[in-house]
């Protein structure tokens, strides 16, 4: 369970953010967003490898996983870096489910020949010591079971 390495990203052709409103830099300059900094910090070094931000305020691991499949074709990124799940559990959706759907996203993702990489989340404490350690533990299982590059909690 390692990050995709700038090794990695300078052989890639484009990177695909598939993310919820923190990717989608909602409530705040785009200019100021992760992804928009991430993006700036390859230009150095891969400054033609496109950053597809295909983040959606609001989104789902459910919504993720139906709206994968187009994006992929449209793209044909090498790269997808998955950051989803915070809405799920913030809805007090089923963790369980939610490993599975990020489950389908990382093999969709490699059918499509892309690399996928996990970014994990957490919630608040105020859903319980239980729920809130089955949510993180879904992170940390699909990357093991699935041998996936995941940083644990990226914020």
């Amino acid at each position: 369970m390692a990050l995709v390495g700038f090794a990695t990203l300078a052989r890639a052709n484009g990177i695909l953010i598939l993310g919820d409103s923190i990717s989608a830099a909602y409530g705040i300059e785009k200019s100021q967003g992760w992804v928009h900094l991430f993006e700036q910090s390859l230009d150095a070094s891969c400054s033609n490898l496109e950053v597809i931000n295909a983040s959606v305020s609001g989104e789902t691991t459910a919504g993720g996983k139906s709206r994968l499949p187009g994006l992929l074709e449209q793209h044909q990124p090498q790269i997808v870096v998955i950051e989803l799940g915070g809405n799920d559990g913030l809805r007090g959706l089923s963790p369980i489910i939610m490993r599975q759907n990020i489950a389908q996203m990382v093999s969709v993702s490699r059918e499509s020949g892309a690399t996928p990489v996990i970014l994990g989340m957490r919630i608040p404490p105020n859903y319980g010591k239980q729920y809130s350690r089955l949510f993180e533990q879904q992170f940390t299982q699909v990357a093991v079971e699935l041998d996936v590059p995941l940083f644990p909690f990226f914020l």
